[in-house]
Order: structure tokens, then sequence, then C-alpha cells
């Protein structure tokens, strides 16, 4: 397996993934394997490596998802067309509460010209119907483009509108949806950092592996520090079944008793 060599990603992009091997690389972080960034009307999405045709030796569904996935994503930023005036661009469509949503405005006048400003509002409404502006500055780099952020912080659907330059009453709209973090699923591997720091921010002490129930020299074992909270109570009055079962055969035997004696004075005295 191998890796392109490149000097590192580019301002704009996002990277998604690295090559393991350091050797690979020609700066001192590890190679860009996937990354993407928006360029013109859509997405560009790098591909550090030509080796992924090994998929097919795993399963052959695994390679054609992987391409079709990705040839609907980085063309979805095209099929989106909306108005001819400009255009409204979101890294993904869902979001996680808490997450950061980049905005990226691509504004052009009637002319066709890019749309010359220092900085442009975009309106962002959440799900209990309550909307804010958010303030997206101009791109140097790129005449036209404008971007800015927000913080998501309800469940729900987002719609992000922004008008027109020179018509405003036509509007640019994008949506995005909003769903509570599943932080546990997206990683399922253990984070030893983050558990010692949330340690000692917390004046507690973080575990590794079989430290927790062996003793070293250093530390002492979970167990040994833990204190028992073991309790001993003593129920009194508390039900004997052997006795509760006798004292049941005895009353049934004297109710019985008292039946069968009061047929026998009845029989006796000639009362019935």
């Amino acid at each position: 397996y191998g890796c392109y060599a490149v000097k590192g990603p580019k301002p704009a992009a996002t990277v998604y993934t690295r090559y393991s091997d350091p050797d690979a690389g020609i700066s001192a972080e590890l190679p860009v394997y996937f990354a993407e960034q928006f360029y013109g009307a859509g997405r560009v999405f790098y591909m550090g490596s030509g080796e992924l045709w090994r998929l097919r030796s795993v399963d052959v569904k695994y390679f054609e998802t992987l391409y079709t996935q990705l040839v609907r994503h980085v063309s979805q930023g095209r099929l989106l067309r909306g108005s001819s005036r400009g255009r409204l661009l979101v890294e993904r469509d869902r979001y996680s509460v808490g997450e950061a949503v980049v905005i990226r405005a691509q504004l052009s006048t009637a002319s066709r010209e890019p749309y010359l400003a220092d900085r442009v509002t975009a309106r962002v409404t959440g799900p209990d119907g309550k909307g804010r502006n958010v303030e997206m500055t101009a791109d140097a780099k790129r005449p036209g483009n404008y971007i800015g952020q927000f913080a998501v912080s309800q469940e729900g659907a987002y719609r992000i509108e922004m008008p027109a330059p020179d018509a405003l009453d036509e509007q640019l709209t994008r949506r995005i949806q909003v769903s509570a973090p599943d932080a546990e699923f997206r990683q399922t591997r253990r984070d030893a950092a983050l558990l010692g720091a949330l340690a000692s921010r917390t004046e507690g002490r973080y575990y590794p592996e079989a430290s927790a129930v062996t003793n070293s020299d250093e530390i002492a074992s979970l167990v040994a520090l833990s204190p028992s909270r073991a309790e001993t109570k003593v129920v009194r009055g508390k039900p004997d079944r052997a006795f509760t079962e006798q004292l049941n055969k005895l009353l049934l035997g004297i109710i019985c008793g008292a039946l069968l004696l009061e047929w026998l004075l009845r029989r006796l005295l000639r009362l019935a």
C-alpha cells in the first residue's frame, strides 16, 4: 500500500483521513489520504492513493458503495442548482448539536460578474421559529465568495436564507438537519487522553487497563482504594415459613373440629 506525498492540506480544505506511515510524507505531519474543499460551484475531493481497488478483495460492494456515494457527494453542489445569481453551500446536510456550521456563499450580479462587498448577511431560522443574522465576510482570494459560521444548539431543521444580490425578491435557501450527538458510536475506541484529562479535572485518577485491579509500586489498585459498602441488617419479626405452615394447619384443624362438633351436637339434641 502507498500514498502520494504532499506538503500539507490547503487552509480551506477538510482532512478526513491520513496515511499512517510517517516516512511516506515530506513534512512533519502524516500524509493526507482523503481531503475535500469547496471550489467553484461544487466540491473537490482528493484521494491520496490509487489502491482503493484493493477493497474488492474484501467485498465488491464496499468498493462500489464508496465510489457511488463519493460521486454523489462531490456532484451535490452542481446538482442542487438554484438561483443563477448565487448559491449557498454547507459542508454537509446533517450536523450534531453543538457543532459549528460553516456557510459559504457564491454571489454574482445581474451581469454574471462576482458580487463585491466587504460583508453580507444571512438569516438562519431554527426549529423553534426564531431567526438570527449571521455575518459573512468576503474571501479575499475569491471574488464573490463569502464565508461565515454559526453554532447549532437545538435538534431539528434549520433554514438558511439570503437575498440574491440586487434582487430582494429572490432568496437563496439551504436547509440542514440537526440531531443529538452520538459520539459514542462515531468513535468507539477508548480515548485515553480525554479520560485522563477528565479524571485530573475532577480530582480523580485514570487507571489504564490492568492497573485498575492490580497493585503497583506507584499507585494502588482501584479495588484497594474503593471502600467496602457491605452492610449487615438484622430484620426482626420476619415471618418463618415453617411456623406459618404449622399455624395454618392448626387453624384449619380447629375450624374443621368446630364444624364437626356443631353437627354432632345438633344430632344428639335433635335440633336438625
